[in-house]
C-alpha cells in the first residue's frame, strides 16, 4: 500500500490546517501576501507539500491559474490583507 499522499489527501489536509489555526506550527503569523505566510507556505512548513519536488498547483491537483486559489485573482477585489485562511480552505475544498 502506498503512503504517497494524492493531491485530494493534500487539499483536505490543507483545507483542515487553514481552518484549525491550533494546530499551525509555533510562530505562524498569515500574510497572504508573502508566499512563505500563506497557504503555500504554511503546507510547506507542515510538509503537505515540497515545493522542490514540482509546482504546488500539480500537488494540490489544480488544473487552473494559482492565483484563482493561492492568490488574490480568486478574491478581487479583496485586499490581500483581507484574505483570511478560512476563504482559501474555501476555495481549495471546492476544486474537483
Amino acid at each position: 500500500m502506498s503512503t504517497q499522499l494524492t493531491p485530494a489527501m493534500r487539499r483536505s489536509a490543507l483545507v483542515s490546517l487553514l481552518r484549525d489555526r491550533s494546530r499551525w506550527p509555533a510562530g505562524f503569523e498569515w500574510n497572504f501576501h508573502s508566499r512563505c505566510q500563506c497557504a503555500i507556505g504554511l503546507s510547506e512548513e507542515v510538509g503537505i507539500i515540497d515545493t522542490h519536488s514540482g509546482f504546488a498547483t500539480e500537488q494540490f491537483g489544480v488544473n487552473y491559474h494559482p492565483h484563482d486559489i493561492f492568490a488574490q485573482g480568486a478574491y478581487n477585489p479583496i485586499p490581500d490583507s483581507e484574505v483570511t485562511p478560512e476563504m482559501v480552505a474555501d476555495r481549495l475544498a471546492s476544486v474537483k
